[in-house]
């Protein structure tokens, strides 16, 4: 494979692979956030194996406060609220009040032992709430509603592309993934021939189309 097409695709993965880690975290934190302030109204001393691992802690002592527990319920929530039309910047505010409630999660929790119990879970959170706040107010947008968005377009052009302006211009013409039709051209010099089907099988082809051909 040629290297800039490895290039211009790695990149495209980097940035692509990025945005969706970030999406993805966005909800996550919401999610861990609501889940972790419902645990601290209940009040449980205990919780499951599995719910540790995930990093959420149990009641003890003094963090029995019901102010506290909706304010974190609070803030999982506004990390969704861009998603129905409000601003982002809702999202970018509650992502260093979600990072100090998350750090704070185990400071009434005695036992290290217990501290240790899904730390890199809440520190993988916290790590996503920070590139999260910086990719946010880079992008100028929400990230998740950012994602939806691309992905919506992308699937309607390739749905508009293939079943409608293909049949319009030229329903004729090969359609994607179908075979391309051999053809033969001079090369840049005008003194030798190219097929098409010179190069099936051994290297990419890619057709310019512009101006300057």
């Amino acid at each position: 494979m040629d290297p800039m097409v490895v290039k211009y695709l790695g990149l495209a993965g980097i940035t692509y692979g990025t945005h969706a880690y970030l999406g993805i975290a966005q909800i996550l934190l919401s999610v861990y956030l609501v889940a972790s302030g419902i645990v601290s109204l209940s009040q449980r001393e205990q919780l499951g194996k599995w719910a540790g691992r995930f990093g959420l802690v149990a009641n003890k002592g003094g963090r029995k406060n019901n102010v506290q527990s909706w304010l974190i319920i609070g803030t999982g929530i506004a990390f969704i609220l861009p998603l129905i039309g409000l601003s982002y910047w809702i999202a970018v505010i509650a992502c260093p009040v979600a990072i100090y409630w998350i750090l704070s999660m185990t400071t009434a929790l005695g036992d290290p032992q217990e501290k240790k119990v899904g730390n890199f879970t809440r520190k993988g959170l916290a790590l996503s709430a920070i590139l999260l706040f910086g990719f946010t107010i880079w992008e100028g947008r929400d990230l998740v509603y950012a994602g939806f968005d691309i992905n919506y377009k992308a699937i309607y052009w390739r749905n508009k592309e293939v079943t409608v302006w293909q049949q319009e211009n030229n329903p004729n013409v090969p359609k994607v993934g179908e075979l391309a039709p051999d053809f033969e051209l001079s090369d840049n010099t005008g003194k030798k021939s190219v097929r098409l089907s010179d190069f099936r099988g051994k290297k990419p082809v890619v057709l310019l189309f512009g101006s300057f051909t």
